[in-house]
């Protein structure tokens, strides 16, 4: 008994081993002492730990790969672990992440600065830590907006892009280390990698960077310093000459700077804290907030890609949305090698983005700048074929169509296609689109209103607008919505919109709008199939209650007395839907090569290493 019981111990502590070996399963532990001056960080450890198996090899190892080469620049350690329950036993959460940093002595420096992501795949949660100088850095609120940037990109489980967009806000975060490089190239391997390929030193900074940014002091720049610095040469001195001019009628008129600023190198720091560096340290920008634009681009071989910083007023306009379909269009351009034409057209989206509110705003959009006041306009064409789907034909009979129908009920009647709605969601472009141009009989401007989307998405809107027709109920609205969505489905713009005002006129006349052949045919289908269900069951049910155990001569002898009866009786309609869904507008280069949509690596609010704040966005190319 007694060699049982030893036994019984000995496999109970050989199944904990067991146990807690995945903990260290990606940590290699030694005996290597803590961080200190002469070696501050411990190159020999993968600071990406997938303990749970989620990601492929080739993802962990880029991760990993990316960590490493910003903890070696930033002077801080960036540590990802992904975990399942099994792998923590009973810890709590927190004191896990703890354990394994303290036991494998993570972190730079002596203080053993670092930020570690805990991401527990099983129930698809994380934490966040700060280590050393971290807990100074990641303050509370700065937790919190890494947090919010970090739960948006695990959507739909998207680890790497959320691991990347960690690593990418953390560094940005913690900006520049207060050490400088100290040319020791048998520890610092990586700068001499890049001293070999650029002849540049990674870590000595250009002659605009303050010696000791903790003593700069903002020092407004001159109206007349240079808004294109091209370090890196990619435009011609004439290209320069134009993208200056550019700026110069656009950047006062909106009191907003524009800044173009290219390198070939951001000396360590990532792209977005080098734009923002950049901006501040140079002077830029109007008003007490440096309101303005600066788009870096980096022509770093291993690193080449963008950031667009914006400061002050101008962030608030430079939306998610936004920055995606600004990005989109500029990094067509960049990543085709058209630098030039790519930045000058950039430069006009930002002035329609600082008048209108959105860079590719139509024509029609009015100017957020000055006051609007809406009007009826009697004159303004009642079918607007912006989608280009209609031939002329087509839209004078539409045309005449809509006038009658107007005419006789008392509201206007309007058509539109378009291929794009501008960055604006669909429904308030509808809306939009109603409002500032004209359209509306009388005071309410009633009028009823038929969008069609020809990108291929089958969108169908209708906008009735303060009528006063008890006719167009909800139910009615999704029946003519419905009539227009066959055709639009299939491309034939003209039959949508024809049906449309068919079933406009008759729902005006009659308050009931028709159904669609669809609807029809597949309300006799089910009809006909409950009716053969039904018939079914009543005669299964009647055979049951035959009574044949003997003839019966008269009409009267086949009756039970008092048996008969009625039961009211009522119809069923089966109410169809069709959803509707919207798809954005891709915008692709006629090579279609090197475009990433709305790809773009986005955040609200960032520290550059002065401690301004900042919005931004940027992406490689």
């Amino acid at each position: 008994m007694k060699y049982i019981k030893r036994i019984s111990a000995l496999l109970f502590a050989v199944s904990m081993l067991l146990l807690c070996f995945p903990v260290f399963a990606s940590f290699t532990v030694t005996a290597e002492p803590d961080p200190t001056e002469e070696h501050p960080w411990r190159g020999d450890l993968r600071r990406m730990n997938d303990l749970s198996g989620i990601l492929t090899q080739a993802d962990s190892d880029e991760l990993n790969e990316k960590a490493c080469d910003l903890a070696l620049k930033r002077r801080f350690d960036f540590v990802i672990i992904l975990y399942t329950d099994e792998h923590k036993g009973s810890d709590e959460d927190a004191r896990y992440i703890n354990y394994i940093y303290n036991k494998n002595r993570l972190g730079y420096g002596e203080s053993r600065d670092g930020i570690v992501l805990a991401v527990n795949t099983q129930h698809q949660t994380f934490i966040m830590e700060a280590f050393g100088r971290g807990s100074e850095i990641f303050t509370d609120n700065a937790m919190n907006e890494l947090s919010f940037a970090v739960r948006n990109a695990f959507k739909n489980g998207r680890y790497p892009a959320a691991i990347d967009s960690f690593i990418d806000e953390a560094a940005q975060r913690v900006g520049v280390s207060p050490y400088r490089y100290d040319g020791d190239a048998d520890y610092d391997e990586d700068a001499v990698a890049y001293s070999e390929l650029t002849g540049l030193n990674e870590y000595d900074m250009p002659d605009w960077y303050p010696e000791d940014v903790n003593a700069w002091v903002f020092t407004p720049a001159s109206p007349d310093a240079p808004r294109v610095v091209d370090d890196a040469d990619l435009f011609t001195d004439d290209e320069e000459r134009r993208l200056e001019e550019r700026i110069a009628e656009i950047a006062p008129k909106y009191q907003a700077d524009i800044v173009i600023f290219t390198d070939v190198s951001t000396h360590g720091l990532s792209h977005g804290v080098y734009a923002a560096d950049f901006y501040d340290f140079n002077g830029y920008g109007y008003g007490p907030e440096h309101d303005g634009f600066c788009l870096m681009i980096c022509m770093d071989p291993a690193d080449r890609g963008g950031w667009c910083c914006v400061t002050g007023a101008p962030r608030a306009l430079y939306t998610e949305q936004n920055a995606n379909d600004l990005d989109d269009v500029l990094y067509e351009y960049l990543g085709n090698g058209q630098y030039f034409t790519g930045v000058y057209d950039w430069i006009g989206n930002i002035g329609t983005l600082l008048d209108k509110g959105i860079p590719f705003a139509p024509p029609w959009y009015p100017s957020r700048n000055e006051d609007f006041i809406r009007r009826n306009d009697p004159n303004k064409p009642r079918i607007v074929d912006d989608g280009g789907v209609l031939t002329a034909e087509q839209e004078t009979a539409l045309a005449e169509k809509a006038k009658r129908i107007s005419e006789k009920y008392g509201l206007d009647v309007v058509i539109h296609t378009t291929g794009s709605t501008y960055g604006l969601s669909s429904s308030n472009y509808c809306r939009d689109f109603y409002y500032y141009n004209g359209y509306g009989f009388g005071d309410k401007y009633t009028g009823t209103q038929l969008t069609l989307l020809t990108d291929g998405s089958g969108y169908v809107n209708m906008l009735p607008e303060d009528t006063d027709s008890t006719k167009l109920t909800p139910t009615n609205i999704d029946r003519l919505i419905d009539g227009a969505q066959g055709p639009a489905n299939s491309g034939d713009y003209y039959k949508a919109a024809d049906r449309w005002l068919n079933y406009l006129e008759r729902t005006l006349k009659t308050g009931r709008t028709p159904r669609t052949p669809f609807v029809w045919g597949m309300r006799s289908l089910i009809a006909s199939f409950v009716s053969l269900i039904g018939s079914g069951i009543h005669m299964a049910g009647a055979k049951s209650s035959m009574k044949t155990v003997r003839t019966a001569y008269t009409a009267g002898e086949h009756l039970t007395r008092d048996s008969m009866g009625f039961e009211s009786t009522r119809d069923e309609f089966i109410r169809s839907t069709v959803s509707k869904v919207y798809s954005p507008v891709s915008r692709e280069s006629s090579s279609g090569s090197s475009g990433h949509h709305g790809g773009s690596s986005y955040s609200g609010g960032y520290h550059g290493s002065s401690g301004s704040s900042h919005s931004g966005s940027g992406r490689k190319f």
